[in-house]
């Protein structure tokens, strides 16, 4: 079994699109009203419009980069607010921690060699 997509529901999809699109640089493969799927490198992130569903839950995404430290200072120049900086971890990854729009957690990670 692999995980097929991740779901994130959203109150705003205008304003998350933006975020996943134009700060994190990921790609949209397929946009509507209530349905934004992008492809996050192998895995399809899904952003649903939760007005849709009724839903208010949240999630939290974990992305590997090449360069946690670079993703770190890129980011932080589009304006994106970390809650973390960058850091080596017991698990075998650099990582730091930001936020969406929404409070979705979305840690950015560099295996350590």
């Amino acid at each position: 079994m692999k995980l097929g997509y991740t779901i994130l529901y959203v109150p705003d999809m205008a304003q998350a699109v933006a975020f996943y699109r134009d700060k994190l640089g990921l790609t949209p493969t397929y946009e509507s009203d209530d349905w934004t799927a992008f492809d996050a490198g192998g895995h399809t992130l899904a952003l649903h419009a939760s007005e849709a569903q009724g839903q208010t839950q949240r999630a939290g995404l974990f992305f590997v980069v090449d360069d946690v430290d670079a993703a770190y200072e890129r980011l932080k120049q589009k304006g994106v607010e970390f809650l973390t900086e960058p850091q080596d971890q017991p698990f075998g990854f650099r990582t730091v921690e930001c936020k969406d729009p929404f409070g979705n957690v979305v840690e950015l990670g560099t295996p350590l060699d």
